[in-house]
């Protein structure tokens, strides 16, 4: 021990000998910002209170039924750091092939804005969902916008699916070499609404309906949505 911390030990032992304990008295933990008793909750009220709460879009991230690597993908494009080209690009990486948008042939840099809502592959996209952007410099002030306008519930997972076929859709191009096509887009996008489907209260099922109603998708696939959520439904009616 150093002498300076030998010195500051012994104040230190010299305050403690100073005090008198009161047996009888019952130590108790106060809070000095709430002026009553310390309580975790009361910390954490006072420590977050100057704090500027996140747009909304952030938290409906989270209260969504989508899953979890659905949901932190949605929090990356929100907080722009998603891998895109652009974001490589700042990051120094060097890339043979440039950094311009693979899904189009506009030789437009691959900014997340622009590919997920500005590219003509992601416009068909949104269109063929019913759905067309009012383009803004903010992702969540477009996600509130649109919000209002959305027809049904489970606004946000309708847009974290779809955010997330485009993503696969790219990657598929650029890593397997295939092709864009708005069929089979169309055909991954109800792939993963068949698995999000379970994840939804089986009362509820049904209200997914609208998604293929307002994408236009081929009736067999309503009908069978419909067929799979009604089975469901009557299961845990008996059980």
């Amino acid at each position: 021990m150093s002498r300076q911390a030998h010195n500051e030990f012994l104040i230190f032992k010299d305050c403690l000998q100073s005090l008198k304990a009161d047996n009888d008295q019952t130590n108790v933990w106060v809070s000095q910002w709430s002026g009553g008793l310390y309580s975790s909750r009361c910390y954490y009220k006072h420590h977050f209170d100057s704090i500027t709460p996140a747009p909304p879009p952030f938290c409906w991230i989270w209260k969504a039924k989508s899953m979890p690597r659905i949901k932190f993908f949605a929090w990356l494009l929100l907080v722009d750091r998603l891998n895109t080209k652009d974001l490589l690009r700042r990051r120094h990486k060097h890339l043979e092939e440039g950094y311009h948008c693979v899904l189009c042939h506009e030789h437009v840099d691959e900014t997340a804005q622009h590919l997920f809502f500005e590219c003509t592959s992601s416009v068909t996209r949104w269109f063929a969902l019913g759905l067309q952007w009012e383009l803004q410099d903010n992702v969540c002030q477009m996600l509130i916008q649109q919000q209002l306008s959305f027809v049904g519930p489970y606004f946000m997972d309708f847009f974290m699916i779809t955010v997330w076929c485009i993503w696969k859709e790219r990657n598929d191009f650029i890593f397997n070499h295939k092709a864009p096509s708005l069929q089979n887009w169309k055909q991954l996008f109800k792939n993963e609404v068949n698995l999000h489907l379970f994840r939804l209260p089986s009362s509820k099922r049904f209200l997914v309906m609208n998604w293929s109603v307002i994408c236009n998708f081929d009736r067999l696939y309503s009908e069978a949505l419909l067929v799979l959520s009604c089975k469901s439904f009557i299961g845990k009616s008996l059980v």
